[in-house]
C-alpha cells in the first residue's frame, strides 16, 4: 500500500460534485444464473420491488461453481451477456469477428445506455488464474471486476486498470462516456439473505439511515489505519455516534456493537467475536466493510466477511474474491463522503473503488440511497408518533450536533424532550447519562445509566456490549452492586467461553474497584476460565515437549 494512493484518495474526497446522478431501474439490467436454483426467482423478485422491467432480466445458463475459468466466462458468461444488451439496445457495440485474450468477443464500443448490471445469487463471482500469472500481473479477477472493465480505454487481463470514475463525479453519464459498466451483487449463502438485503435497503429509504458507526483499526498497516481515521472524521461531521476501536483485536464483547449502521475494519482472517455470533443484527441500511484479501472468495459461506454480512443484512458490504493489494480495495473514506452526500449505493461503492478487472465485489442493492431522508424528518417521523427500536439513535445524532454547536446542556435538553415519545430508549438514556456526567451531574448520570440497564440489555447479543460499558461505568462511579448486577445479569444470559473470558475478567476488576464480591454463578464462571486456561496452557506445554523430542 502506497501513501500516495490515500493522499489522492483524500484530494478526491474534496472534489466530488454536488450533482450526483441517479441510478434509475429502468436501465438496470439483472443478471440470473437459469441453471441455478432461485436465482431467476431473485431476479424477478427484485424487479418487482424496484421497478426493473421484466425484459430486463437476462437468464444465462451458467456453470454451478463459484469460480470459473476465463474461457467459461468469456463463452457463458461475458459474450452472451453483450450480444443479450446488444440486441436490447442498451449497448452499443459493433462485433469485429475477432477472439482477444484466448475467448472475448472484440467489439468496438460505440456508447451504452446501462445504469447498473446487477449479479443475482447463483452467478460464478470468480475467474481463476491462467497458469504462472501471479502477484500484480494476475489474471484472475472477480466476475463484477471483469465486466466493469470490459470496454474501459485501457483493456488488459493482466493485472488491474485505473478506475477512470474513482473519486471523480463532474458529469452524471461520465461513467457511459468512459464505456465502465457498474457492476453489483445480490449474493449470499441462501435465498434469504438475499431477500434481507433488499428488504433492509426498503426499509433503511423509507426511514432514513439511523444507528451508530464502529471503526475497527488493526495497527496492521498504517495506510490502512489512517484511512479508517479519515472515514471517522467524515462520519463523526454527520454527527453519527462513533466507536473507534484502536487495539489489534477485533471490538470485543465488552465494547459496544448496537444498532451498527456503519462498520469498517479490518484485519482478521474470518468474522469472529461479536459477527460470529448467530444471533447479532445490523441497523436496517448497514454499509459494511471488513478489509481481508478473501473476504468474498466464496459467497456460500459465511464463515467469510463479506457473505457473513450479507447474512446478516448489510445493505452494502464489500469484498475481493482473491488478493487485491490494499491499495485495490475499497477506500472507505471516499464510500462514507459518497453516501453522506446522499448517492445511491452503486454510485458510492465506484466513487471508492480504485481499480477495475481486479479483485472486488460490491454486495448489495445499488439503486438504494440510505441516506434519502434526513435527520430533520427522522425527528419529524417521532414527534408524530412514527417510532421504532431504532428512533432513538435519530435523537442521539441530534444531540451530537446539538453539543457541538451549544454544548452539552443543550444536548441534553434535546435528549430529554424526546425520551416520553420512545419506546426503546436504553441508547438514548445512556447518550444521556454520558451528557450528564460530563456537565458534572454525577448522581443523575448514575440514575440514569442504572435506567438504562433496565431494558434487557442482557439478553441480546448486539446489546450486551452496551451492558458492560454501563457496568464498567457504574463501577467507576461508586455503583458497584449495580455493575455487578449486570454482570450476573450477562454470566446468566450466556456461558460461551469467548464471552465468558471477557465478562470475568470485567467482572472482578470491578469487584476490586468497588470493594464488592461477586456473586456465585460470577465466580462459578471466574474457575470455569481459569480452568479452560490451565487447561490450554497444559496442552501446549505438552504439544511443544513433544515437538523437542523429535
Amino acid at each position: 500500500m502506497k501513501q500516495k494512493i490515500i493522499a489522492a484518495a483524500s484530494l478526491a474526497l474534496t472534489a466530488f460534485a454536488l450533482g450526483a446522478f441517479a441510478g434509475e431501474s429502468e436501465k438496470t439490467y439483472i443478471v440470473a444464473n437459469s441453471a441455478a436454483p432461485d436465482s431467476v426467482a431473485l431476479a424477478e423478485s427484485y424487479a418487482k420491488q424496484r421497478g426493473v422491467p421484466n425484459g430486463n432480466i437476462i437468464a444465462l445458463d451458467l456453470p454451478k461453481k463459484m469460480h470459473i475459468s476465463a474461457g467459461e466466462y468469456f463463452e457463458r458468461l461475458e459474450n452472451p451477456l453483450m450480444e443479450k444488451l446488444s440486441a436490447a439496445g442498451a449497448l452499443k457495440a459493433e462485433k469485429t469477428g475477432k477472439k482477444i485474450f484466448g475467448g472475448r468477443d472484440e467489439m468496438k464500443f460505440s456508447s451504452h445506455d446501462i445504469d447498473y448490471i446487477i449479479l443475482m445469487r447463483g452467478v460464478p463471482v470468480g475467474i481463476l488464474p491462467s497458469e504462472g500469472k501471479g502477484g500484480l500481473k494476475t489474471d484472475a479477477a472477480s466476475v463484477d471486476s471483469e465486466l466493469s472493465a470490459r470496454f474501459a480505454p485501457a483493456q488488459t487481463r493482466d493485472g488491474f486498470i485505473k478506475n477512470p470514475i474513482y473519486g471523480a463525479f463532474k458529469e452524471a453519464d461520465q461513467f457511459k462516456r468512459l464505456g465502465i459498466l457498474r457492476v453489483f451483487r445480490l449474493d449470499g449463502p441462501a435465498r434469504s439473505d438475499v431477500e434481507k438485503i433488499i428488504q433492509s435497503g426498503l426499509r433503511a429509504e423509507k426511514s432514513g439511515l439511523r444507528g451508530r458507526a464502529y471503526i475497527d483499526k488493526s495497527l496492521f498497516a498504517k495506510p490502512g489505519d489512517e484511512m479508517l481515521d479519515k472515514s471517522a472524521e467524515i462520519l463523526d461531521k454527520l454527527n453519527f455516534d462513533l466507536s473507534i476501536d484502536s487495539e489489534k483485536p477485533l471490538f470485543d464483547f465488552d465494547k459496544r456493537m448496537d444498532a451498527a449502521a456503519f462498520y469498517f475494519g479490518w484485519y482478521a482472517n474470518n468474522p469472529q467475536k461479536y459477527f460470529a455470533d448467530k444471533n447479532f443484527k445490523l441497523a436496517d441500511g448497514a454499509v459494511c466493510v471488513h478489509i481481508f484479501s478473501f473476504s468474498a472468495h466464496n459467497m456460500a459461506d459465511a464463515r467469510q466477511w463479506t457473505p457473513r454480512f450479507a447474512q446478516l443484512g448489510a445493505l452494502f458490504a464489500a469484498g475481493n474474491v482473491f488478493e487485491p493489494y490494499l491499495a485495490l480495495t475499497h477506500n472507505t473514506a471516499a464510500l462514507s463522503l459518497a453516501i453522506a452526500r446522499g448517492m445511491s449505493l452503486g454510485e458510492a461503492a465506484y466513487a471508492a473503488q480504485p481499480a477495475l478487472g481486479w479483485q472486488t465485489v460490491n454486495v448489495g442493492d445499488p439503486l438504494a440511497r440510505p441516506m434519502s431522508r434526513n435527520l430533520s424528518e427522522q425527528l419529524k417521523d417521532i414527534a408524530q408518533g412514527r417510532v421504532d427500536e431504532l428512533s432513538q439513535y435519530s435523537v442521539i445524532r441530534a444531540m451530537n450536533a446539538a453539543e457541538k454547536q451549544k454544548g452539552t446542556n443543550a444536548a441534553i435538553s434535546l435528549g430529554k424532550a424526546f425520551l416520553e415519545k420512545l419506546d426503546a430508549k436504553y441508547a438514548l438514556l445512556w447518550r444521556l447519562s454520558q451528557a450528564y456526567a460530563k456537565a458534572g451531574q454525577a448522581q443523575t448520570a448514575v440514575q440514569t445509566a442504572e435506567e438504562a440497564a433496565k431494558s434487557g440489555l442482557c439478553k441480546r447479543p448486539d446489546l450486551q456490549g452496551l451492558a458492560m460499558e454501563i457496568a464498567e461505568f457504574l463501577a467507576a462511579n461508586s455503583a458497584g452492586e449495580s455493575a455487578m448486577k449486570i454482570y450476573d445479569n450477562l454470566a446468566e444470559a450466556r456461558g460461551d467461553m469467548p464471552f465468558c473470558e471477557v465478562l470475568a475478567k470485567r467482572a472482578k476488576e470491578a469487584s476490586e474497584k468497588c470493594g464488592v464480591q461477586m456473586p456465585e454463578r460470577l465466580r462459578g464462571i471466574e474457575a470455569r476460565v481459569a480452568k479452560y486456561n490451565a487447561d490450554l496452557a497444559e496442552r501446549k506445554r505438552l504439544a511443544e515437549e513433544k515437538n523437542a523430542q523429535k
